[in-house]
């Protein structure tokens, strides 16, 4: 089982440019490194645990990541409606 030192979350804009799209992320090896442990998106509200046989992180981080996804896509949805109309 996989240890990570804490997680991150980053939407996919550097990825493939999906904005719907975000990742939880394992940091490991003191920072250096990371990889997605999970992806949750937000047209579909589809959560998928990547290399789950390797780990899964704990209910509530995931619950955490899904509560970020959706408060920072309802965010955007505001704002580009704001700048529609100016």
């Amino acid at each position: 089982m996989k240890q990570y030192g804490s997680y991150q979350i980053d939407n996919d804009m550097w990825y493939k440019k999906r904005n719907h799209i975000y990742h939880l992320l394992g940091v490991y090896d003191s920072g250096h490194c990371c990889c997605i442990v999970a992806t949750y998106s937000l047209k579909t509200k589809r959560l998928l645990i990547k290399g789950a046989n390797e780990h899964i992180p704990e209910s509530k981080i995931l619950k955490q990541f899904i509560e970020y996804a959706e408060s920072k896509g309802l965010q955007a949805a505001v704002e580009e409606c704001q700048s529609k109309k100016e």
